[in-house]
C-alpha cells in the first residue's frame, strides 16, 4: 500500500485540510475574478485571451474557447483530487461536468465527429450510462432520449449520492425481463410534460408566467409535495422536481416533514404528491401500493383493475412475463398513480478489523447494531 493510498483510506481530521486551504489561497491570484472578467468584457478579443492565459487557460485563439475551458477545468479538478485528504469529495463537484461531457461524446460519435475534445477519464457509472445512451440512440435516432438516460443516471448518482440505480419502471434494470425500450419511453422529459399539460388545457391563460386551468375563469394550480426531511437524498430529488415544474410555470410547494408529521400527512391524505420508499419482493410485486384495500395505498385509489394487471404479471410464464410486466406498467403509467424513480442501495463501509459482530441481512446492513463491538484503540 502506497503512502497516498494510506492517506486516502484512513479517517480524516480537520487538520488534514490545512495544507489544502493554504494551497488554494496561494492559487487565488490565478483565479478568474470579477474584476478580470469585467476587463475582458471591455477589451479586445486578443486582450481577453491574454487575461485568460494569465489565469492558466490555454490560448483560446488557437485551441478554441470550449477546449480551453474544458482543459482548464479538468486540470483544476485533477489537481484538487491529488491533494484532497479523502476520495470522493472532489468527484461530487465534477460529476455534472462528467455527464455534460458524456452527452457531447455520445452525440459526436453518432454524427461521425471526433469526440476527443470532450474525452477524458470518467467514473464507471458514467461509462455505463453512456453505453445505455448509445444503445438508445442507435435504436431510436433520438438524441434527446440519449440525454434523458444520462440525466436520469446523473440524478441517481448526484441526488441519491450514488446509492441508487435509476429505473422508470418498478423493476431493477439488470433483470432479464426489464422492458428497456418501454422504460426509455418514460424517461423524464420536461418538453413532453409541457405538451401533455398544454393538450390537457393547462396553459398560461393570463400571461403571468403561471399555468392555469379553465373552470369558468382561469384557476391557479398549486401542488403540495410532501417528503420526509430525514433524508437529504429524498429532499434533493423533490426540490429538483419542484424547480423543474417551476420552469414550466407550475407551482409545487414542497413540505419537508419530520417522520412523525410525514406519516400523519400520509394518513390524513394532506398532499397532492408524496415521495415514498417501499421494499419490493424479488418478483417486484406492487400490490401493496395500489390495492384499494391495502394500508400502503396512500393515493386512495379505488381502481380494482390494478390488482388484475398485477396478478396477470405475477402468474405469467417465462415466455410472457416481460410482456405482462410491460402491460401492467403501461396501465399504471396511464393513471399516474405511481411513478418509479429508482432503486436505492444500502451499504456501510468500514476498515478491516475495526468492527466485530457485524451481521447484515437483506433489508438492513445495520442489523443487530447494539451488539456490534467497535474497536477504538
Amino acid at each position: 500500500m502506497t503512502e497516498q493510498t494510506k492517506k486516502k483510506t484512513r479517517a480524516c481530521r480537520d487538520t488534514d485540510y490545512l495544507f489544502v486551504s493554504a494551497y488554494l489561497r496561494a492559487k487565488e491570484p490565478q483565479l478568474l475574478s470579477r474584476e478580470k472578467a469585467e476587463r475582458m468584457l471591455a477589451s479586445s478579443v486578443q486582450e481577453a485571451a491574454r487575461i485568460l492565459e494569465g489565469c492558466g487557460y490555454a490560448d483560446v485563439l488557437s485551441v478554441g474557447l470550449d477546449r480551453a475551458l474544458n482543459d482548464r477545468r479538468t486540470a483544476v479538478f485533477d489537481d484538487l483530487e491529488a491533494i484532497a485528504p479523502k476520495d470522493g469529495i472532489v468527484s461530487l463537484f465534477r460529476m455534472r461536468y462528467d455527464y455534460h461531457n458524456a452527452k457531447a461524446i455520445v452525440k459526436a460519435e453518432a454524427m461521425g465527429k471526433d469526440p476527443s475534445g470532450e474525452a477524458g477519464p470518467a467514473p464507471q457509472a458514467v461509462l455505463e450510462a453512456m453505453t445505455a445512451a448509445r444503445d438508445a440512440l442507435s435504436r431510436s435516432a433520438d438524441p434527446q432520449l440519449a440525454d434523458l438516460i444520462l440525466d436520469r443516471a446523473y440524478f441517481a448518482e448526484e441526488l441519491m449520492h450514488g446509492n441508487a440505480a435509476a429505473s422508470a419502471v418498478p423493476m431493477y434494470p439488470t433483470c432479464a425481463d426489464y422492458p428497456q425500450q418501454y422504460a426509455d419511453s418514460l424517461a423524464y422529459n420536461l418538453e413532453t410534460c409541457r405538451l401533455v399539460l398544454e393538450n390537457s388545457g393547462i396553459k398560461d391563460y393570463d400571461n403571468d408566467g403561471k399555468l392555469e386551468y379553465m373552470s369558468g375563469s382561469a384557476q391557479k394550480i398549486e401542488l403540495k409535495f410532501i417528503v420526509c426531511s430525514d433524508s437529504s437524498a429524498k429532499t434533493g430529488v423533490v426540490r429538483k422536481f419542484a424547480s423543474d415544474m417551476e420552469s414550466l410555470g407550475l407551482t409545487v410547494n414542497v413540505q419537508e416533514l419530520t417522520w412523525e408529521n410525514y406519516l400523519q400527512a400520509l394518513e390524513d391524505g394532506d398532499f397532492d404528491m408524496y415521495y415514498g420508499e417501499v421494499k419490493l419482493r424479488n418478483n417486484f410485486d406492487v400490490t401493496e401500493l395500489l390495492d384499494p384495500d391495502s394500508d400502503l395505498n396512500y393515493s386512495r385509489g379505488k381502481d380494482s383493475s390494478f390488482v388484475g394487471y398485477i396478478n396477470d404479471y405475477l402468474a405469467a410464464g417465462d415466455t410472457s412475463r416481460s410482456a405482462m410486466f410491460q402491460q401492467m406498467c403501461q396501465y399504471i403509467a396511464g393513471t399516474g398513480s405511481l411513478i418509479s424513480i429508482g432503486f436505492e442501495t444500502h451499504q456501510f463501509i468500514s476498515h478491516r478489523g475495526v468492527i466485530k459482530g457485524v451481521n447484515p441481512n437483506a433489508g438492513n446492513p445495520l442489523y443487530d447494531f447494539p451488539n456490534w463491538e467497535i474497536m477504538l484503540d
